[in-house]
């Protein structure tokens, strides 16, 4: 019977942290879709110095939770964002309002995309 209750205890444990995880990751996703979506607006305003700002602050949240993104996420995911980020500073720093919004867009769109990876959902669990 101490084998069942621990086996049922460690997987209301798993699925505990599942769910800390995906609130966790989800929370850093909307962090960051917001200071990207931001820097899109200023770019197409023509606010450039702004909009870089705002990117890299969304480029340094990233960033500062690598000790945590590299634990839970692919790092093929990992790479991918990061060079999603480095080519939106590209394209805002060059002044290309059309390529900084694409690349804003993709920003956002992948950072939501692992974001829901992470979610709990029948389909995952089984």
């Amino acid at each position: 019977m101490k084998k069942e209750i621990f086996a049922l205890a460690l997987l209301i444990l798993i699925f505990a942290v599942s769910m800390i995880n995906a609130w966790y990751l989800g929370s850093l996703a909307d962090e960051i879709t917001v200071l990207v979506e931001d820097s899109a607006y200023l770019a197409s305003a023509g606010q450039w110095d702004q909009a870089l700002n705002q990117a890299k602050a969304a480029a340094d949240l990233w960033r500062s939770h690598d000790p945590y993104t590299h634990i839970v996420l692919r790092h093929s995911d990992i790479e991918a964002m990061t060079d999603d980020f480095y080519e939106l500073l590209e394209h805002i720093s060059s002044k290309d309002p059309g390529a900084a919004e694409s690349s804003a867009s993709l920003v956002a769109e992948h950072i939501e995309s692992i974001s829901e990876m992470e979610r709990l959902r029948p389909g995952s669990i089984f």
